[in-house]
């Protein structure tokens, strides 16, 4: 690749990527947050109300990576949280009061549930992998044939005879005869 071919890349993928965030997160706006501590007390001489953000500083806060893709990252657990979670915020309101969650919003039980999920499933894929790649390094692991993997083939003539052991498992046939009957099969076959 050429140079320019290079830049051209790279300040594409930069743009594509300002651009995800600003969908998923638009920027704030940049006065608003400087202006609004001052305008506190007028606001609420005119029956406005006063939030607890407003008194806050605009420039607490940890570090700047923090401050960026934290509200990223909220936006992305919300997300999952309702398509996990799609019961409305009232019925999951009194879903929550009924099992005696009475300070639990709807949002945070959906971001609590999005982030355990996400957790679990995490650790059990990293669970897995690690358990699969034990059992390949120790060379234990076994081609799957049949309809469950779509790998290796049978031997020409045990397809039929795979597909009525699975029909005898279920009708209740004993899985020694079983086995021992596909055994047999496969050895006329191969």
């Amino acid at each position: 690749m050429t140079d320019v071919a290079v830049v051209v890349g790279m300040v594409s993928a930069g743009v594509a990527g300002v651009g995800v965030a600003a969908m998923a997160v638009p920027p704030t706006r940049r006065l608003a947050p400087r202006v609004r501590p001052y305008t506190v007390v007028a606001r609420a001489r005119f029956g406005r109300g006063v939030e607890f953000g407003d008194l806050e500083s605009a420039g607490s806060g940890g570090s700047s990576a923090a401050r960026v893709l934290g509200p990223l990252a909220r936006a992305a657990l919300h997300r999952v949280g309702r398509a996990l979670e799609r019961r409305t915020d009232a019925a999951l309101a009194r879903s929550l009061r009924q099992a005696g969650l009475v300070d639990v919003t709807p949002d945070e039980y959906r971001s609590r549930m999005a982030l355990q999920v996400l957790g679990f499933g995490a650790a059990g894929a990293a669970f897995g992998a690690v358990v699969f790649h034990q059992a390949v390094a120790a060379n234990a692991v076994l081609p799957a044939f049949g309809f469950e993997a779509g790998d290796d083939a049978m031997l020409p003539g045990v397809v039929e005879k795979w597909v009525s052991a699975a029909a005898d498992l279920i009708t209740g046939k004993p899985v020694a005869q079983v086995c021992k009957a596909l055994d047999t099969e496969w050895d006329k076959a191969s």
